[in-house]
């Protein structure tokens, strides 16, 4: 028997970055916990008021594949969730209940997953005119002249928008709100600005909204009269509907100052 002890094995250590593996493991399972919290709270709130239902794409589909019913699935949200969507999301179309309002039988833009929401900039271009939402049927489309160098890039059909312009009162101007929150029906031609190429910062020469038929020859009216004959044009957050300027804001009310300034009461 040997005198001299035998020399022990080294226990193996764990692997390098086996730690690492494990906190992202956790932190994957906690995300999809918060978002499965999130859906549930979502499907509590929906059975609890009205909703509205909006799509998303039951598997992956490439582009310029087709887009047909059965590629869809339902999602039933709550209205006081409906502004979280913003108007890009394709909601049902009320005439046809369990169909998207636009989309079906278009080609994708581009490649989508799975659960990904169907959303109109998926099928259509920027400068399509966007669909005839049942909230604007009766309303006239009005084409404006807009400041290309004042306006808020890369606007897309669906899109609220601000309207301003140089009002002339005695012998000066006046920087003044004409519209607010009206919604964006179709842009004109795209305009490049020197030093930057089409597709960046894409802006345009004019823009069609929805107006009160009363209004219509009021705002062109305005159109001439104001500086350059042109319009300032803002992006409005969609979620913000509250007037800034104007009572009520939207398709149906013209700032009343300018109307006076102009005589066009």
């Amino acid at each position: 028997m040997s005198q001299f002890p035998s020399p022990s094995n080294p226990s193996p250590s764990a692997p390098a970055g086996s730690g690492q593996l494990v906190i992202i493991g956790l932190v994957i399972a906690i995300v999809a916990v918060i978002l499965m919290n999130v859906y549930v709270e979502m499907r509590v709130a929906a059975e609890k008021e009205d909703t509205v239902t909006y799509f998303r794409f039951a598997d992956d589909m490439k582009a310029g594949d087709e887009i047909e019913i059965n590629d869809l699935d339902r999602v039933d949200v709550p209205k006081s969730l409906q502004n979280a969507f913003g108007t890009n999301a394709v909601p049902e179309d009320p005439q046809s209940p369990g169909r998207p309002l636009d989309g079906e039988f278009s080609n994708l833009n581009e490649a989508v997953v799975k659960g990904q929401m169907l959303t109109f900039s998926l099928f259509r271009s920027a400068s399509a005119s966007a669909p005839r939402d049942p909230a604007y049927r009766g309303l006239d489309e009005i084409t404006l002249n807009i400041d290309s160098k004042k306006q808020t890039p890369n606007l897309r059909p669906g899109d609220f928008v601000d309207l301003r312009a140089e009002v002339p009162l005695n012998r000066d101007t006046r920087f003044m709100t004409i519209m607010e929150y009206v919604r964006v029906v179709n842009l004109g031609d795209r305009i490049q600005d020197s030093g930057t190429s089409l597709g960046k910062n894409n802006k345009y020469g004019s823009i069609t909204i929805y107006v009160e038929p009363a209004l219509s020859n009021k705002l062109l009216d305005i159109q001439k009269r104001v500086s350059g004959q042109t319009f300032n044009v803002t992006r409005r957050d969609p979620q913000s509907k509250e007037p800034r300027v104007l009572k009520t804001g939207g398709s149906k009310e013209i700032n009343e100052k300018v109307l006076e300034i102009l005589n066009l009461q």
